[in-house]
């Protein structure tokens, strides 16, 4: 792809950057060049009113505000916090399967499909996220994968697939681990969005082993570019 779009690509443009020294001296000496100029055509009282008015702003903004200004500042005192935590509605609608929280959502439904990954073998879960990204990343037996995302585009707010791993408060050597598959959409397009995840997850397909390097090439990328600014996580996941 590389070379395809880049490299060999004839619709380009090549810009050279070379440094010049002193560039930044020259800048300069223009930029006084033309404050000289403007101030040559002020005339005494122009020039000292300015004076007058960048002083004061340079007043202003070292001062230190007021305790007056201080206290319209909005802020929480401990007691502003609640103690109990927050709990949202829940109706179990299929002991164990379907749960359901009633909330003002702006008639838009939001969606998650989980699936217990406890069969896993432990050095097989870090492929597990992954195997999300190629079910929603690959297409399916009845759609390409650029006709798959045109139908996510067209009926749904996006679907996308997250990850989660944990050890038990009993026990700290046993894992819990599920993948889930996230989806909204408006409530007169929730048919559509269910139709899209029984195709994904029923019809998905593995064939197209260009497009699965594709895949796995750019999952490698995106988390060898997250080390540097984020290494930090990694770190702290590992800690856990």
């Amino acid at each position: 792809m590389i070379r395809r779009y880049l490299i060999e690509n004839n619709h380009r443009s090549i810009l050279v950057a070379i440094p010049q020294q002193g560039l930044g001296k020259k800048w300069e000496a223009r930029e006084r060049k033309i404050l000289k100029m403007v101030k040559e055509g002020l005339t005494s009282d122009q020039v000292n009113n300015l004076i007058a008015e960048t002083q004061k702003l340079q007043g202003l903004q070292l001062a230190p505000d007021s305790p007056e200004a201080l206290a319209t500042l909005p802020s929480l005192a401990i007691e502003d916090v609640p103690k109990e935590i927050e709990k949202y509605p829940l109706e179990i609608k299929k002991q164990g399967e379907i749960l359901f929280h009633d909330l003002f959502t702006n008639n838009i439904a939001y969606t998650q499909i989980g699936f217990n990954t406890h069969t896993v073998p432990g050095e097989m879960i870090p492929y597990i996220p992954l195997l999300g990204t190629l079910v929603l990343g690959m297409g399916t037996r009845k759609h390409s994968y650029t006709e798959v995302s045109k139908l996510i585009g067209m009926h749904t707010g996006g679907i996308r697939t997250s990850h989660f791993t944990s050890a038990t408060v009993q026990d700290r050597q046993q894992v819990l681990s599920y993948i889930f598959f996230n989806g909204k959409a408006l409530m007169e397009k929730v048919d559509n969005l269910f139709d899209l995840f029984d195709e994904l997850l029923g019809e998905y397909s593995f064939d197209d082993t260009k497009r699965l390097v594709e895949i796995i090439r750019s999952a490698r990328a995106d988390m060898e570019d997250s080390i540097v600014p984020h290494g930090n996580h990694y770190v702290q996941a590992r800690l856990q």
